[in-house]
């Protein structure tokens, strides 16, 4: 998280800050499949990323969502549906 080393589950991002996956993680085909096929899907508005490198930045039209605290992949998407209005 902008640089350092997060072990918060619960850490709350904000607009401006960026997220990459470490080095050693990069080589792992999980993390390739899943770059994979989050580009293919479509990234979400409110996150600008960058595949080459590996990191994502939260934009500022995501400020509905930054209220959401995040613990769990499951709440990650239940934050997405309740602020996208699904």
């Amino acid at each position: 998280m902008n640089g350092d080393t997060v072990t918060i589950a619960s850490y709350q991002v904000k607009a401006g800050d960026v997220v990459s996956i470490r080095e050693k993680s990069r080589k792992q085909l999980r993390v390739a499949n899943s770059l994979t096929v989050a580009a293919q899907v479509g990234f979400p508005d409110w996150l600008e990323v960058n595949e080459k490198e590996f990191r994502g930045t939260f934009k500022a039209a995501l400020a509905a969502a930054t209220s959401c605290r995040i613990s769990t992949k499951t709440s990650l998407s239940s934050c997405i549906r309740s602020n996208a209005g699904v």
